[in-house]
């Protein structure tokens, strides 16, 4: 055959594939080759046709002696690689990509095929090192730049993985593993609000995809979603019965709502599920140690130990469990191993504020005091601490205090007492104070009478003025909505708090008085008095240099509260914005009150506490005072937990005097608190 006669014939031949007249292309491409039958470039579009049509074997024969004859040819390269993949010969495809490549380093189709490969192998270092290669080539080609942001989030590089995932997205705004791989960088980032916003749409068009479902879980629990998290986490349970990430995220949110039963059974089964699962362990030896089974406590510590030397939750529990003992040597040397500098801040943060605890606890105070200052500059980097903001807290400080200073406002405040709700639903108590102020060990206490249940820190008052704030007529929002509002939609916030009681609390009322424990609801004492006028609130009180040095040590969830402890000078702007509060509102608010010191209680228990049972119309029980006991085994969810299991005593009081240095440029800021709570200059216990 002539070359003019070739050209020709070759020309026919590809015009009939190209219009998918098959048999007529297939039939002139073979008499092509019984003319020329080393001509690669009719032999490779043979093969090709051979693969559409699904003839696999006469295909890769066809394109083996293409690149046979012409090694540099990348397009029969490439082709010869798709036939060996749909043949499922990974390891000869890997090569024929790589040839293809090596002939033309531009072939993007040759690079993406290749990075797929080496992704789904966890190959993901070399899948990024090919992506970089094929984008000097085609800077803008997505889909290098999906695979290239999906390399670097398998790497641990989510920051360096946002920019070419959020391209690949503007660039394909139908791909969506690509913005399931953009929602997971963001997950990473801890912009867990991002996550959702990509995460919604791909749950919805695909409920049953357990890898959406579980990083929708992940987002949803960690942007303070817990009831929305559960219900992804059961959907995923439907799916996949045994699934350990849904399981652990199970047990993470019933220990958030305080159902510590819930908690280790989700525990057991994750590590029945994980048996040499170090996080598994250590989960349960934390939730162990939270009610005071320091036994088991101890068998699942060393169990995590033994499988990761230095994880650090088993670490901090092990410190944990030497310090309840009294062995601080030991509590020291649980936590030498740890590297804070290699630890996520999070866990690095608990690290150092158990550390501080330990130095305080052996009177090295001025490292305590470093250590502490160290922890809070760590917990101030994460995302628990970021997604909350302490200038909103004090904001709202000063807009109470600006509604309580406004033209008759006292004089409508006071005018409450008359109103009468006649809704039938009875007045619950409320027991509040400043953080670290002994409520939660009044909150045990009382528990343990047979007539009351205790409720620890659960939102009903934070859901009634987020209904004020976006339900109030005249667009006024809380705290001004309080005297715009009438009996209806006073009775609608009382509805709301008992709806959310029996939502959020893990045990039934049955007929019991309910006290409402959440000590900054001293702050929404006007919103109780206008929702709930005439309801008994217990108030604790606490020498304010002992609430603030304890605020400022503790290990707290971050909040729009918490996050101001990161300085002694903030804990006590904070605190005294809180007072100013409290001393306004006991003169005027329509509540019945009854105030009690910390201090107080841990000296004589037996008049403080049968003073406190008396308020509350209750009938004494000497078993009140022997609640430790009937403590251990309950979940407590604040830092006050291992203190409900002791009897009570007066070792914090006076705990401010060994950071008296640290504490004198806030003494000025507390001494009027001091003064009027009965305290003195010179009281240390």
């Amino acid at each position: 055959m002539r070359d003019a006669e070739f050209r020709a014939a070759a020309t026919d031949a590809f015009r009939s594939h190209r219009a998918g007249r098959l048999n007529d292309a297939e039939a002139a491409y073979r008499k092509i080759l019984h003319a020329r039958p080393d001509t690669p470039e009719i032999l490779q579009l043979l093969g090709t046709l051979l693969g559409q049509v699904g003839r696999l074997d006469e295909a890769r024969t066809n394109l083996e002696r293409a690149v046979t004859l012409e090694s540099t040819n990348a397009d029969a390269q490439y082709n010869l690689a798709e036939c060996l993949y749909r043949l499922e010969e990974t390891g000869s495809v890997k090569n024929a990509y790589r040839a293809a490549l090596a002939a033309q380093p531009g072939h993007v189709a040759a690079a993406i095929g290749l990075t797929g490969l080496l992704l789904a192998a966890g190959e993901a270092r070399e899948a990024s090192e090919i992506c970089r290669a094929a984008l000097q080539y085609a800077p803008e080609e997505p889909l290098i730049l999906a695979q290239l942001g999906a390399s670097l989030l398998d790497t641990g590089e989510p920051s360096a993985a946002r920019d070419p995932l959020e391209t690949a997205v503007r660039l394909m705004p139908d791909h969506d593993l690509a913005k399931q791989n953009l929602a997971a960088t963001m997950i990473e980032l801890e912009d867990f609000e991002a996550a959702l916003t990509l995460l919604q749409p791909l749950v919805n068009a695909n409920p049953s995809s357990l890898e959406l479902l579980q990083l929708a879980a992940v987002a949803l629990s960690a942007s303070g979603q817990p009831m929305r998290a559960g219900l992804a986490c059961q959907r995923i349970l439907e799916l996949e019965s045994n699934n350990v990430v849904a399981i652990n995220l199970l047990c993470d949110i019933a220990g958030r709502m305080g159902d510590g039963a819930l908690a280790l059974e989700h525990a057991h089964r994750a590590a029945e599920l994980a048996p040499d699962g170090s996080k598994e362990a250590a989960r349960l030896a934390e939730l162990y140690e939270r009610i005071t089974d320091l036994d088991a406590a101890q068998k699942w510590t060393d169990r995590a130990l033994q499988l990761a030397p230095h994880n650090a939750s088993a670490s901090i529990t092990a410190a944990r469990l030497a310090r309840r003992t009294g062995d601080l040597s030991a509590a020291r040397a649980a936590l030498d191993g740890i590297d804070t500098d290699a630890e996520h801040p999070w866990h690095a943060a608990r690290v150092l504020f158990e550390r501080g605890q330990i130095e305080e606890s052996l009177e090295q105070y001025d490292a305590a005091f470093a250590t502490f200052q160290a922890a809070h500059k760590l917990r101030a980097h994460t995302w628990q601490a970021r997604a909350h903001d302490g200038e909103r807290h004090a904001s709202s400080q000063q807009a109470l205090l600006a509604f309580l200073d406004s033209e008759g406002a006292a004089g409508q405040v006071a005018g409450w007492r008359d109103v009468a709700i006649k809704d039938g639903l009875p007045s619950p108590s409320f027991l509040v104070g400043y953080p670290r102020s002994g409520t939660t060990l009044v909150e045990r206490l009382l528990d343990a009478h047979d007539r009351v249940t205790a409720t620890p820190e659960l939102p009903m008052v934070n859901a009634m003025r987020n209904a004020l704030d976006t339900e109030a007529e005249g667009g006024k929002g809380y705290p001004e909505a309080l005297t715009a509002i009438g009996h209806k939609e006073i009775g609608d916030l009382r509805a709301l708090y008992w709806d959310v009681l029996s939502e959020a609390h893990v045990e039934a009322v049955n007929g019991r008085h309910v006290i409402d424990k959440d000590p900054l609801n001293l702050e929404h004492l006007v919103l109780i008095a206008r929702t709930f006028p005439g309801a008994k609130v217990l108030v604790a009180l606490r020498d304010p240099r002992d609430v603030c040095i304890s605020c400022f040590t503790t290990d707290f969830q971050p909040n729009d509260v918490t996050v101001r402890f990161r300085s002694l000078e903030e804990t006590a702007r904070a605190y005294a914005a809180t007072m100013n509060l409290w001393l306004r509102y006991r003169d005027i608010l329509p509540l019945k009150l009854h105030v009690y010191r910390y201090e107080d209680l841990a000296q004589d228990p037996r008049m403080v506490l049968g003073e406190i049972v008396d308020f509350f119309g209750l009938t004494w029980h000497d078993k009140l005072l022997d609640s430790a006991e009937q403590n251990v085994g309950r979940y407590v969810t604040t830092p006050s937990y291992t203190g409900v299991t002791e009897s009570v005593n007066t070792r914090a009081i006076g705990r401010w005097t060994g950071y008296a240095e640290q504490m004198a440029p806030i003494l000025p800021l507390l001494t009027p608190f001091i003064e009027a709570f009965g305290y003195t200059n010179t009281d240390v216990g």
